[in-house]
């Protein structure tokens, strides 16, 4: 059985024997060197004797001081030295090997040590060590964070595993005010609460933020190692400045996905999250997410399952639990590309029983505007709805979603005659067959693969049957739907993409994907045909890691993407809860979709010029050129180091005929970065005529400024055949889907209401509508090149998005 003990014990322990080692060879050269010891070179009986009696006399002279007074030999000074460090050594490891206290001492010790000298690694606490807990644990430990973890269960396998991996263990309930506090949590940035019980865990949030809250939470400066939030280097805010300015995070796990959503978006909790931000997550909403864009083989990213201009993309969903709901309503967020076709869904379910038909019934109430009712896809009358997003009336049942074809709009000082758009995704459902192998099943999957009539399908098939890991359905169904293919007579298979993918959920992904990806390289032919045309791509396993959960780098650049949407829309963004994971699916969206369909390739110049072949198949200028070229960056650099910035956004306080007066690029780069304060019109009193126009002026300097970017990439996009408009159009697409599914609709806008007059084609919509989903592209080029990764353009013949 594997020790429990802690990495750095271990250690400690090592580095007693090596010391013990150390010890007996210095000692023993400082004897042979004083103590005429040269007979024990020789192979006689009297040198071996010699050299026995120097081996006993270095012991004795080492720890006893005898037969002989110690040598003053250099080595044998050294020797004793080391001797004292041995047994220091050796006596603590002994003791924190056999006194468990005395090991979290030592621990918490190091902890403290480490957020006194390493406030840019400030501590992390993790409440409940299950299966998502316990390898978060061990996962902070490895990038260095000290981590006080919360576990009933202090002998289980899974705390023994964290205290292994060097984090404090702590056995009792996170609802305890007195084991949150051993924890540190007043110092932690990050706390993660992940025990099994989703109400347990908003429990235990709601406790934190109200023990954050308390008087006593803000402590002193100057005691603890760490003072209060008033102290520089203090305290939790203190300590994530260092690692760049974030308010300390709560970060609650909901097993159910739409607890998960609702808890992110009620102002419930948020309320009290004063000194440290609420987040939301669910393990099943993460696998969903990692469907759609993990690696290479994501249904966003594959080429086999990208559709082109031409086809329409059309999801098959075998089971419909927890899982299947919501990697529909991704589909709903998410599936959206440059064909600007509303996508598919097919889902097989448990719909004949009662529970399986109520938890249909629940989902299409709850999420009115997902799609219309009774479709059938493979049926002749598919075609009167059509995928283009064009108004269609909802279900009967969801009457509030309902609209007439044609509704009258002023905007703008303009009258617009629009189509309001009501539902996002066209789906069914159908009863889940007995066996997959099914002759009459695998017709109705063929049928969909390759109708007769309308654009060609794009196809992907997911594979989560009662929530469960799916790799042997998934083996069933890729070896039924090759052979049905192989051995059709009618010969279909020519009207059916080349490659569908197979997606099969898989929490662990270890041996069993490298399993899946020796069976696409097997000898034999069958074998090989069978991974060609329908390869199994498994998901969801590393959806618990510390990136995935916080999400990372997202959330700054979707912080950016947002500010420049406010310059667009002449006012700061929306400031409704469901715009943040907006922006950030937003931000993935565009690099996953928008910009490969635009051919846009983000290269390093040395990469560039490194590769000749690479050269040949790319624009070898930049895109927007003159924003990233080093003229721009030292320009603001200069102007930054010269300008006084907010102490608060760090933005730079200009008036408006000073940004005026810059050079036309440095406007444009400093309006695509949103550097210029704009300030707000105050609420708290009056403003002046003055003050009201000098923010409009700069407000219209601003935008003007993004909009001379937004025109410089069309043109530019336009000299290599590229439509510009393409990636706005997709962003449009996205950004209704994921409004309407969350319960937003037509209508005036209100943000209590969640309605907008925007939910309209994009052929609808009004110019400065337009001009918002336009900045996006722009916004992303430059955030890569402060990377130094520039946009190059992919030449027609070789660019991967469309035809």
């Amino acid at each position: 059985m594997p020790s429990s003990s802690p990495r750095w014990q271990r250690r400690l322990v090592a580095a007693a024997f090596l010391l013990g080692v150390a010890v007996l060879l210095l000692a023993f050269v400082g004897l042979f060197r004083e103590g005429g010891y040269r007979v024990g070179l020789e192979l006689s009986a009297d040198g071996l004797r010699a050299f026995s009696t120097l081996i006993f006399q270095t012991a004795a002279t080492l720890w006893l001081g005898q037969p002989q007074p110690p040598p003053t030999d250099l080595a044998f000074t050294w020797a004793r030295i080391l001797a004292v460090l041995f047994a220091l050594s050796a006596g603590v490891g002994i003791l924190l090997e056999l006194y468990r206290p005395a090991s979290d001492a030592a621990l918490r010790t190091l902890f403290w040590w480490s957020r006194a000298v390493r406030p840019s690694r400030p501590p992390a606490v993790v409440i409940g060590l299950g299966s998502v807990g316990g390898p978060l644990a061990r996962e902070l430990r490895r990038k260095g964070r000290p981590v006080y973890a919360i576990e009933p269960e202090e002998g289980g396998a899974r705390a023994a595993e964290a205290r292994r991996a060097g984090a404090l263990v702590l056995r009792g309930d996170g609802m305890d005010p007195g084991v949150r506090r051993r924890a540190a949590l007043r110092h932690a940035s990050e706390v993660f609460v992940a025990t099994g019980d989703d109400e347990r865990n908003v429990q235990i949030a709601a406790a934190v933020l109200g023990e954050l809250e308390a008087p006593g939470a803000r402590r002193r400066p100057g005691r603890g190692g760490g003072g209060g939030r008033g102290a520089a280097g203090s305290g939790p805010e203190a300590a994530v400045r260092a690692t760049g300015g974030r308010r300390p995070c709560c970060y609650v796990h909901a097993a159910d996905p739409t607890l998960a959503s609702t808890l992110r978006g009620h102002e419930l909790l948020r309320r009290r999250a004063g000194a440290m931000e609420l987040r939301a997550f669910s393990i099943r909403d993460l696998a969903a997410r990692d469907l759609f864009f993990s690696g290479t083989h994501g249904l966003l990213r594959s080429p086999a399952s990208v559709p082109r201009t031409d086809e329409v993309f059309h999801l098959f969903l075998f089971g419909f639990g927890a899982l299947g709901q919501t990697i529909a309503l991704h589909l709903a967020r998410f599936g959206h590309f440059a064909s600007g076709l509303r996508p598919r869904l097919t889902v097989y379910g448990d719909f004949a029983s009662p529970s399986g038909e109520r938890a249909r019934r629940a989902f299409l109430e709850r999420y009115a505007a997902f799609c219309p009712d009774g479709l059938d896809l493979a049926g002749p009358a598919f075609l009167a709805a059509r995928d283009a997003w064009v108004a269609r009336p909802g279900r009967p049942s969801a009457a509030d979603h309902r609209s007439p074809e044609v509704v009258s709009v002023r905007r703008d000082g303009r009258s617009f005659q629009v189509r309001p758009v009501e539902y996002v995704v066209n789906a069914e459902f159908r009863a889940l067959p007995s066996a997959l192998e099914a002759a009459s099943f695998l017709g109705e999957v063929e049928a969909r693969l390759g109708p007769p009539q309308g654009p060609r399908v794009r196809a992907a098939l997911v594979v989560c049957i009662d929530d469960r890991p799916g790799l042997l359905p998934a083996l069933r169904l890729q070896q039924a739907l090759a052979h049905r293919l192989r051995d059709d007579p009618a010969g279909r298979s020519a009207e059916i993409a080349a490659t569908v993918p197979i997606y099969f959920w898989l929490p662990v992904d270890e041996g069993v994907a490298r399993l899946v990806a020796e069976q696409e390289a097997a000898p034999d032919a069958s074998e090989r045909e069978a991974a060609r045309r329908f390869p199994l791509r498994p998901f969801g396993g590393a959806v618990g890691s510390y990136e995935a959960i916080t999400q990372g780098r997202l959330r700054d650049q979707a912080l950016g993407l947002r500010a420049v949407y406010g310059i667009v829309a002449r006012r700061p963004g929306d400031g409704h809860l469901d715009f943040e994971d907006s922006n950030i699916d937003a931000v993935d969206h565009a690099e996953a979709v928008k910009l490969p369909a635009l051919g846009i390739r983000f290269l390093r110049e040395r990469e560039l010029d490194a590769a000749e072949a690479v050269r040949r198949h790319v624009w070898p200028d930049p895109l927007l050129g003159s924003l990233c070229g080093a003229e721009a960056v030292a320009a603001q650099r200069a102007l930054e180091a010269a300008v006084p910035k907010d102490p608060k956004s760090g933005k730079l306080v200009l008036e408006p005929q000073a940004f005026e007066a810059l050079g036309p690029s440095l406007r444009q780069r400093l309006a695509v970065l949103d550097r210029v304060l704009v300030p707000e019109s105050p609420k708290e009193r009056a403003e002046t005529p003055e003050e009201r126009a000098r923010r409009e002026r700069l407000e219209l300097a601003v935008a003007a400024a993004l909009g001379q970017a937004i025109r410089i990439l069309a043109a530019e996009l336009a000299e290599r055949g590229r439509d510009a408009d393409l990636a706005a159009r997709t962003e449009h697409a996205r950004w209704m889907g994921e409004r309407l599914v969350k319960g937003w609709r037509f209508g005036a806008r209100r943000e209590d209401g969640r309605r907008r007059e925007t939910f309209v084609p994009w052929e609808d919509l009004a110019d400065a509508d337009r001009d918002y989903d336009r900045t996006q592209v722009p916004r992303r080029i430059v955030e890569h090149a402060l990377e130094e990764e520039y946009a190059y353009v992919a030449l027609p013949d070789s660019a991967p998005g469309p035809a």
